[in-house]
């Protein structure tokens, strides 16, 4: 896995993060983004580009636009927070006919796919994922709570 920028280097640690990071031309090559991607120059959102997996996100300015241009779940939003990517609030997600991923770094993420594989990460809190139909991938960078006991993810 690689990651090009026109104008910076950066890298990954040991818990996937990116370190390091100033321009907002970003393509990320081969899998679906792992990780929320920020800007450290500007303080927003990275524009980034994932060009060989389903969903394709940029960001101009505001929270979070995304636009699929191939599979079913095609957003813009221009101007105003996005719901599929929340970071703030619960994020309930259904995906019935294509690969979702999708990135809650706040709050308990439920999704639910029914047909395809599901990626997703969760860096801070529970991840709750019910896949009924294909593999399922699953990342969490953060500390999950099972039963009342917290774990940290190593």
């Amino acid at each position: 896995m690689r990651l090009v920028t026109k104008h910076n280097q950066f890298y990954f640690n040991s818990i996937g993060q990116i370190h390091y990071i100033q321009h907002t031309n970003v393509s990320y090559v081969g899998h679906p983004i792992p990780v929320d991607v920020t800007n450290i120059h500007t303080g927003h959102p990275l524009d980034v580009t994932d060009t060989s997996h389903p969903l394709d996100v940029t960001n101009t300015g505001h929270p979070l636009d995304v636009t699929d241009t191939s599979h079913p779940l095609d957003v813009n939003d221009t101007g105003h927070p996005l719901d599929v990517t929340n970071t703030g609030h619960p994020l309930d997600v259904t995906d019935t006919g294509h690969p979702l991923d999708v990135t809650n770094n706040g709050h308990p993420l439920d999704v639910t796919n029914t047909s395809h594989p599901l990626d997703v990460t969760n860096t801070v809190h529970p991840l709750d994922v019910t896949d009924a139909g294909h593999p399922l991938d699953v990342t969490n960078a953060g500390v999950v709570c099972y039963f009342g006991f917290k774990y940290q993810m190593w």
